[in-house]
């Protein structure tokens, strides 16, 4: 028996209570304090991202997600930390369940897509997904056409990870 399972009480999980709160403080917490003015995220995290992002690419190809061009994205896109924590989730699914998708994605390309995905998934409030899609597109300097197919790309390799999974 696993140390978790030991810890866990014989009823479940205790809840967590009120989402708001949970959602503030975990926004805070990854924002280092207080809410920025500045929409964006912070430099190290920016920087870890970059590194995260550009990994799966080491030794297989020259490839890498720079510094300079995570920023560019996440403040033109208004990315929030909550939205890289799930982006990063999915990165790593993907690392350990459908590596074949990550040798031939471009790490600026898979940032955008997770990023973009991500959100869609924590913040979608029903607005037409082609102005979204439009912002984002002109976020990571892409045509909506790639965007979409990268999109696309994205989503039928995270559904591989489902149904993987389901079996």
């Amino acid at each position: 028996m696993s140390k978790i399972s030991k810890k866990m009480p014989e009823k479940g999980c205790k809840a967590i209570g009120d989402h708001r709160r949970y959602l503030s403080r975990i926004t805070k917490t990854l924002y280092y304090g207080k809410l920025p003015k500045n929409d964006g995220l912070s430099l190290p995290v920016t920087e870890l991202a970059a590194e995260l992002f550009s990994e799966a690419q080491k030794g297989k190809s020259l490839e890498r997600l720079h510094c300079h061009d995570a920023a560019k994205i996440s403040r033109n896109a208004c990315v929030s930390p909550c939205s890289l924590v799930l982006a990063i989730l999915y990165l790593e699914r993907l690392k350990a369940c459908n590596p074949e998708y990550l040798d031939r994605t471009a790490p600026s390309d898979l940032f955008l897509i997770s990023l973009m995905v991500s959100s869609k998934f924590l913040f979608d409030d029903g607005e037409t997904d082609e102005v979204i899609e439009r912002e984002w597109a002109a976020s990571g300097g892409v045509t909506l056409k790639y965007l979409l197919k990268l999109e696309k790309d994205f989503l039928n390799a995270i559904v591989s990870i489902i149904l993987e999974v389901r079996q």
